[in-house]
């Protein structure tokens, strides 16, 4: 099979693997009430141990590299699916602390190597030409919406399940899991899949060690790359505690669990509706997206708690709390796209693995600090002070860090230093 309808397999293959694989479905919309009341463990040891989970995503992550490198994106799309799977019935079959742990080491192999091979596969399957991050956008984009929609759906089913038997979305999760298995293994491997380097010559090691080094000694002097790693850092710490964060403030509200469900998925919709105006966000707002879907977020949050400690009536406050959800979950859906884009651009299959390398390692250690944080917050103040402090804390952050950003991106090609953008790598 030449290389031109391999490339044409994985382009139409992605938004359907990416539909059932992105993340897990039938899990987030009820895992910390599931954790909860099943496994018995408080607010403040999920998010501990939530924490850590980045810690071991971290551990993971220079190890991955190598093994995406020398086994090629396809195969590590499989196993590391494979690996979500088996963290998905770590949970279900273990006991209390240990299934929680047990789940968070697996599944953290598992999206580590899901992350460093799956935005790289897409962009190595589109052929190079001016018009490549648009296809990237395109269609990411319409896998993301896919995704969104039949979460949407299944978080509807999931709240109700729970009530019938608090096993079942954690067995739906699961077989959709076993889908995605699947169908990673319809993806074709490119000739730039994996290194070229002969893991049984010392020589090639070494100079492979060697690029490695420099291509991370290139991100990090890269002005315009850290500007976008600290935002990505700050955006994902906030994102990936959001369900938590959001279940303990309707928990405290006392809203019904059986409905928890269906909050996410009028969430995952309003992703869905956002993403498919990617390009309309892209075009309206250019340099000032990041922005837009930043402070938004933290000023929402902001007036959310206020209103519960100033007990409002509850119309009042669930007003607001929705008015939160719904900016965020507006935000989201494109931020995820478009954010992206910005890493792919300038990159080449040499370095763009290990750009991605180190925006996760960053991702996990601001996320582990966030779950560290909100983790000690809860267990020293009430939920709505917990929220009102973390919502200024990353109002204070994104107006710091917007500020930095404004001369570092979103520049045209022709006004970037050549060492910002070019990477070759070492002869």
């Amino acid at each position: 099979m030449d290389e031109q309808t391999k490339r044409k397999i994985n382009l139409k293959i992605y938004p359907i693997y990416k539909m059932f694989a992105w993340d897990m479905l039938f899990y987030y919309a009820i895992v910390f009430i599931f954790v909860n009341q099943v496994k018995g463990l408080s607010a403040s040891t999920i998010l501990f141990i939530g924490a850590l989970y980045y810690l071991f995503k971290i551990v993971f992550e220079i190890f991955c590299i190598t093994i995406v490198d020398h086994i090629g994106k396809r195969k590590s799309l499989i196993f590391g699916n494979m690996f979500l799977a088996a963290s998905t019935l770590a949970l279900i079959v273990a006991p209390g602390v240990t299934a929680l742990l047990i789940c968070n080491i697996l599944m953290s192999f598992g999206f580590v190597l899901k992350e460093l091979s799956e935005d790289t596969l897409l962009s190595n399957s589109i052929p190079t030409s001016e018009h490549k991050p648009n296809i990237f956008s395109k269609i990411d984009g319409k896998g993301s919406t896919f995704w969104l929609y039949l979460d949407a759906v299944s978080s509807i089913v999931t709240g109700f399940l729970f009530v019938v038997n608090a096993y079942l979305p954690m067995i739906m999760s699961l077989i959709f899991s076993i889908a995605a298995i699947l169908i990673s293994f319809g993806f074709q491997s490119l000739k730039d899949d994996k290194s070229n380097h002969n893991s049984s010559e010392p020589n090639n090691i070494g100079q492979y060690m060697k690029d490695l080094r420099h291509a991370f000694k290139f991100i990090f002097k890269s002005k315009r790359l850290k500007a976008l790693l600290m935002f990505s850092a700050l955006w994902t710490s906030f994102g990936d505690i959001f369900n938590s964060l959001k279940s303990v403030l309707l928990i405290h509200l006392n809203f019904p669990a059986k409905y928890f469900g269906i909050v996410a998925a009028v969430g995952q919709m309003l992703s869905a509706t956002a993403t498919k105006k990617l390009m309309l966000f892209h075009e309206k707002l250019r340099n000032r997206s990041l922005t837009w879907f930043s402070l938004p977020i933290a000023f929402s949050l902001i007036l959310a708690s206020l209103t519960v400690i100033c007990s409002f009536n509850i119309i009042a406050i669930y007003t607001f709390v929705f008015a939160f959800f719904v900016i965020y979950y507006i935000a989201k859906g494109p931020y995820q796209t478009l954010i992206k884009r910005y890493f792919n651009s300038f990159s080449t299959p040499e370095i763009n693995t290990k750009i991605y390398t180190a925006k996760s390692l960053l991702d996990n250690l601001a996320k582990s600090a966030m779950f560290f944080f909100s983790s000690f917050l809860f267990g020293l103040v009430g939920v709505p002070y917990a929220l009102l402090i973390i919502g200024c804390v990353l109002a204070v952050l994104y107006v710091l860090l917007l500020d930095y950003m404004k001369t570092r991106l979103g520049l045209k090609p022709e006004e970037y230093d050549k060492k910002d953008i070019e990477f070759n790598l070492l002869k």
